[in-house]
């Protein structure tokens, strides 16, 4: 049942990526893990979303994770269909509408990484980009879903809590929960991403 429902709100997405829609803040009752694409069980899916919940509140910086099977039916490109989904979509937080989005199209595995302008690239930084792609892709390489996802998840967080330390001015040492680091260049827009290298197999 919760797989249908998402099928049918990705189906939404596609139909909607030419449409410029009202915004509406995301809420505490909204999805963030949108498997279209049915990678995941029914347990897996339920402890990715709950994790992405815990986190997006604990920052106040959405993070989302939307898998699809073709990218090419809402964009040009991977980025441009995680930009398009993300941007015709009521997703993020607040005015700024911060978040990160995580995209993986399953029938030519590629991914894209789209990170909101504003609070949520000064969250990850500029220099994170490629060490948060660097924390999934060998779990993509095994068809370890859930694995990779988990690592995206906790990766975004380790970023968080390092940026609300260094805005507290404190010293004190963080909590490694998976990785450090990244470098990403920005677009045009703004935005930072990564450009997509297929996920191996």
């Amino acid at each position: 049942m919760k797989k249908r429902m998402m099928t049918w709100l990705l189906v939404l997405l596609a139909a909607l990526t030419l449409t410029v829609p009202s915004f509406a803040e995301q809420t505490e009752d909204d999805l963030l893990i949108y498997d279209a694409a049915e990678l995941l069980n029914e347990d897996e899916w339920l402890e990715l979303e709950l994790l992405a919940d815990e986190i997006t509140w604990r920052y106040n910086c959405a993070v989302y994770i939307v898998t699809i099977p073709d990218y090419e039916d809402y964009g040009d490109s991977p980025y441009n269909a995680a930009a398009n989904i993300y941007n015709t979509q009521d997703f993020g937080i607040g005015e700024e509408r911060s978040g990160v989005l995580l995209m993986l199209s399953t029938w030519d595995r590629d991914y894209a990484l789209y990170i909101r302008d504003g609070y949520a690239k000064s969250m990850i930084g500029k220099y994170a980009l490629s060490q948060l792609e660097d924390e999934f892709l060998d779990n993509f390489a095994n068809d370890d879903w859930q694995g990779g996802f988990e690592d995206y998840l906790n990766t975004c967080a380790d970023f968080f809590e390092k940026a609300e330390a260094a805005d507290q001015g404190t010293a004190r040492g963080v909590r490694h929960w998976f990785g450090a680091g990244i470098a990403g260049m920005p677009d045009p827009e703004g935005q930072d991403e990564i450009r997509p290298k297929g996920c191996g197999g």
